[in-house]
């Protein structure tokens, strides 16, 4: 049996199962400062569970905890260069491990969680909580951008109505968060929505 229940206080996509009856999932992405990525690394393994594996001095994984696989890194691909093949800078090892502790103070560390079903989504706040037990931000002075979380999943419409329900649904979302002050989102601002061929 999949999970398909609904989380209480969370609002829920119009559709939470797939054309072939698996639950939706979604990624989350959770942006934050103070915490270098090992100390959230090690607050999440001590919360969560799990296998703590170091990928690079600032991506590490925590595999098989609570919430599933986890991955906590310095939001910037250049530190990363055995992840990212493509970049116009290639460092090396010593250098992108060095180029990750001087920018620390400016670049946010981000914890990603592998795709959950939507009504695990309410277990993201265990990991959020022992961030903040362990000193982790939502301020801090950033080199480029703001600190935010993303939620990641894939749209599955499977009509046209369930295309104008996810519009619906989006306007109803971005009208009520700019009514209670928690959105900058421009009205109109839908992303893309596909309709799968027949």
């Amino acid at each position: 049996m999949h999970e398909t229940a609904t989380a209480p206080g969370i609002p829920q996509p119009p559709l939470l199962v797939t054309a072939a009856g698996t639950p939706r999932c979604v990624g989350v992405e959770i942006e934050f400062t103070r915490l270098s990525a090992l100390q959230a690394a090690e607050a999440l393994f001590g919360a969560l569970g799990g296998s703590l594996r170091i990928e690079d001095p600032h991506d590490l994984r925590i595999c098989n905890s609570q919430l599933g696989d986890l991955r906590v890194e310095t939001d910037l691909r250049f530190v990363h260069p055995q992840r990212y093949h493509n970049l116009s800078l290639r460092l090396g090892q010593r250098a992108a491990a060095w180029l990750g502790t001087l920018v620390a103070p400016v670049v946010p560390r981000e914890l990603v969680t592998a795709p959950l079903p939507f009504v695990r989504l309410r277990e993201v706040d265990d990991a959020v909580a022992a961030l903040r037990s362990a000193g982790a931000s939502r301020h801090g002075a950033l080199w480029l951008d703001s600190l935010s979380a993303h939620f990641n999943s894939r749209p599955l419409l499977a009509s046209q109505d369930g295309c104008l329900c996810a519009v619906r649904q989006r306007l109803n979302y971005a009208t009520s968060t700019r009514a209670r002050g928690l959105s900058r989102d421009r009205p109109g601002c839908l992303g893309r929505c596909r309709v799968p061929d027949r």
